[in-house]
């Protein structure tokens, strides 16, 4: 009988080779299963599971439904610039939850209105960026 620490890896390599099953991953079930078996080699649970990813993929067994092949999840386009054209993606960066991150830059635009107010607003935090950097930090 397995110590209760081996016993939880045992269960959590068992719970990922249900998983595996579910997701017709029968590398993963095979792999887990065979990880199971080397820290407990009579687990009943782990031998099936690895009997049934064999037949699964070999094909021996005539009861198993082919495998439906996996519907792709269509790619989204990707912008090429936003906020009215002011600016252009260069690069994607990744996405996360719900959205995308991108590098942009901004297009040319007159050196009137808007362009003109967010130029000032960079260039002043800039400048307060500038000003916190260069002061100490006196910590009594």
């Amino acid at each position: 009988m397995p110590s209760e620490r081996v016993q939880r890896q045992i269960d959590l390599l068992l719970d990922e080779a249900e998983a595996g099953i579910a997701a017709s991953d029968w590398g993963r079930v095979r792999d887990r299963a065979g990880n199971v078996l080397a820290l407990d080699p009579e687990n009943a649970d782990a031998k099936s599971y690895l009997e049934a990813a064999d037949r699964a993929t070999d094909g021996t067994s005539a009861t198993l439904a082919p495998a439906t092949p996996k519907a792709e999840t269509p790619t989204p386009t990707q912008p090429t610039s936003f906020a009215a054209g002011r600016y252009e993606v260069k690069r994607f960066l990744g996405e996360g939850g719900k959205s995308q991150s991108v590098r942009s830059g901004r297009t040319a635009v007159g050196n009137s209105g808007p362009a003109t107010r967010d130029s000032k607003m960079m260039e002043y935090s800039r400048s307060l960026a500038s000003d916190l950097r260069n002061e100490e930090l006196n910590v009594s």
